[in-house]
């Protein structure tokens, strides 16, 4: 395998999830140059969110210019792994797929067991497993697709590395690595591909894949610094944009899994309208446990009003924590560019003097929130000198 010969090393991602960057850009790559070498004619993702993963499949497929069948499955609510969301996921994918890819991509919407009747045996070049991630749910993908993939075909499943509560791909991926032929990339949440007995000739770089021997630590070195360069290259993409000057800004929240720190790739994103109460509910997924729930509020200068914090068990069964004005000194540390602001004593006033404002929660940690969660929050994004200025028109208190 000759890196200077392999598509990734010109390869730019046009999509990352909900725009950054995301648990499987680390293996986007490496999908171009799989797209590439197997010059498929029909894959298969189960499990596609926000379609990090299936619209670099994509744009492999419309650069190598191939007569390709794209197909992607999810129901797009959500489960207790990733976490549960709304309408607006769906909404954002099937816009990105009929502005790009419309001519050979569809999606499918329902379950996975759903879909399975509408794919004849044996023709699946490509499938990509992304599902629900218990070991039950992830033996069951398997089994039930597997026949659906042609002798010689290409098998992926995602997080074969990560050892998360409930996570249990890696037990699948154990087990499957002692009947057929496997290469693991231990980056990015771990990525496992396996390839379908028979077919009988393959392609250049799935030999060399498959028979690396003393080669496997050199082939995943090669795609683990293609991972850390797209990182580098994003995020001096996004340090060189200009401040917004639009009436939007986004509020992003952290949540750690494991001993994992605060990553980009564990956090959930939305965009609001600032200068209006926005009520706001995220999906936090399986695993909260050694480090508070974190809130990045702004993604510039402004003043923050928050009303109401809320955290509640899976699918807001239950409330586990809620604000309280009066112990915000005990419940609350600011960090980054926040601090604190005197104001309405039912509230909490926070004010960013730059870009990146974090607000922890430091309750929401522990056992007790080692659930899938759903956090709600009742808050107002104002830019400091219209803030300063409905300030000064209130009239003064006696």
């Amino acid at each position: 395998m000759c890196p200077w010969s392999l598509p990734s090393i010109h390869f730019a991602p046009r999509r990352h999830s909900h725009g950054l960057l995301g648990p499987w850009s680390g293996h986007l790559p490496f999908a171009c140059d799989l797209v590439a070498a197997v010059r498929p004619a029909l894959i298969v993702e189960l499990g596609t969110y926000y379609g990090e993963s299936y619209f670099g499949f994509c744009q492999a497929v419309d650069e190598q210019s191939l007569l390709c069948q794209c197909n992607c499955i999810d129901t797009w609510r959500g489960d207790n792994h990733g976490g549960y969301y709304g309408e607006e996921v769906y909404l954002d994918v099937e816009a990105y797929n009929r502005r790009h890819y419309a001519s050979f991509s569809e999606l499918r919407r329902m379950t996975f067991d759903e879909a399975r009747g509408s794919f004849a045996g044996e023709s699946i070049d490509i499938l990509h497993i992304d599902g629900h991630h218990s070991y039950a749910s992830v033996l069951h993908d398997f089994d039930n697709w597997f026949s659906a993939v042609r002798p010689g075909g290409i098998v992926l499943l995602h997080d074969v590395a990560a050892r998360l509560p409930e996570f249990e791909v890696w037990r699948v991926w154990e087990e499957l690595s002692r009947t057929y032929e496997t290469f693991t990339f231990p980056h990015s949440y771990g990525l496992g591909v396996l390839r379908k007995p028979g077919g009988g000739d393959s392609a250049e770089f799935l030999t060399s894949l498959f028979e690396a021997g003393g080669k496997q630590e050199e082939i995943t070195q090669y795609y683990a610094t293609c991972a850390e360069h797209l990182r580098l290259a994003f995020n001096a993409s996004e340090s060189s944009k200009a401040p917004p000057e639009s009436d939007a800004c986004a509020v992003q929240v952290f949540y750690t899994l494991g001993e994992q720190d605060y990553r980009q790739e564990d956090s959930a994103i939305q965009v609001i309208k600032t200068g209006d109460w926005q009520r706001l509910t995220f999906a936090i997924p399986y695993g909260i446990r050694t480090k508070p729930l974190r809130i990045d509020p702004s993604d510039r200068p402004s003043v923050i009003e928050i009303r109401e914090i809320c955290v509640k068990g899976e699918q807001g069964a239950k409330t586990l924590w809620r604000l309280d004005p009066g112990r915000i000194s005990q419940t609350i540390a600011l960090d980054g560019t926040a601090s604190f602001l005197a104001g309405d004593a039912s509230q909490m006033t926070v004010l960013s003097t730059g870009f990146d404002p974090e607000i922890m929660l430091l309750e929401v940690t522990g056992a007790e929130y080692g659930q899938s969660l759903q956090l709600e929050l009742l808050m107002k994004v104002t830019a400091p000198a219209l803030w300063i200025e409905r300030i000064a028109k209130q009239p003064a208190r006696v």
